[in-house]
């Protein structure tokens, strides 16, 4: 019963050991509301993704091969059109912004609204 002893001699060593066992019991407990919310992450990740594989099984059963491709077809066209105008409208941006560069060096003034002139406004 030394260490005992030596504990209720020296109030110091008791608050370290008191802080250790603290720390220790804190991070156990940090531990297990990790993977409390991991277990939970995980769940909805494979739920999702088997949901997910099933939509895809169940969808291609009832269109059938050559339906899913003529689906997939219309969707990749689909995303393939709105890309390209979403690209041509950032050309026609980013030129129109250029032009307003080109005004400004030209040292004529600046434009009447800076508002349109640095792009805030579509």
């Amino acid at each position: 019963m030394p260490f005992l002893n030596q504990i209720r001699q020296s109030p110091d060593v008791a608050s370290v050991l008191l802080l250790g066992i603290l720390l220790f019991v804190s991070l156990k407990v940090l531990n297990i509301l990790r993977r409390a919310v991991m277990f939970w992450v995980m769940l909805v990740a494979r739920v999702t993704y088997w949901g997910a594989l099933a939509g895809a099984a169940l969808w291609l059963y009832a269109r059938g091969a050559s339906g899913a491709v003529e689906d997939l077809r219309t969707g990749v066209g689909y995303i393939v059109d709105l890309f390209s105008q979403e690209y041509a409208k950032a050309q026609k941006m980013q030129g129109g912004q250029q032009q307003q560069q080109a005004f400004k060096a030209g040292g004529r003034g600046a434009p009447a609204s800076t508002a349109t002139a640095n792009g805030w406004f579509w």
